[in-house]
């Protein structure tokens, strides 16, 4: 496609093992010619872009076969892949460079933390905290106000 619904151009290299299954859809699936003569990777039988509820059939397929307890769509993968991509340790730069998004505020948009990462950056947090001391709070704004007395003192003498 000339460019991506931001105006961007777009070109990813990909690994020689995709560009093998991407030729094999070409040669084994885009049968029609108006399906070859296409732009699109993935173009309906008349050339074109295929219908919003093309994925719907079959991810309820999928989703019964697997006996999966919770309704899932093809809107749900919006996610997946930022999610995924994030579990895998993949630098902001590139996952947004994948996805198209020209800004982080948008790749945090399509980012969920799952309960699994909460639980673990909590673990990690409290494995820091386990050795530090446990003040009262009274105690510790006492020590705040005793240190910031001799500072506004000295700021005061400056000043004037």
């Amino acid at each position: 496609m000339e460019t991506t619904k931001t105006d961007r151009h777009q070109r990813l290299a990909l690994p020689p093992h995709m560009m093998d299954v991407l030729r094999w859809h070409v040669d084994n699936i885009l049968l029609p010619h108006k399906m070859r003569m296409s732009d699109l990777l993935f173009p309906a039988v008349t050339g074109g872009f295929r219908s919003r509820s093309c994925l719907d059939k079959p991810f309820e397929n999928v989703a019964n076969e697997i006996k999966l307890p919770f309704s899932f769509t093809p809107r749900g993968m919006r996610r997946t892949y930022q999610d995924l991509a994030r579990a895998l340790g993949i630098h902001d730069a590139v996952t947004r460079a994948i996805s198209g998004h020209a800004t982080v505020e948008m790749q945090m948009h399509y980012s969920t933390a799952r309960s699994n990462e909460v639980r673990d950056a909590l673990a990690q947090m409290s494995g820091v905290a386990s050795g530090a001391t446990i003040i009262k709070l009274d105690d510790a704004r006492r020590e705040r106000r005793k240190r910031q007395t001799p500072r506004k003192a000295a700021d005061e003498s400056e000043a004037a």
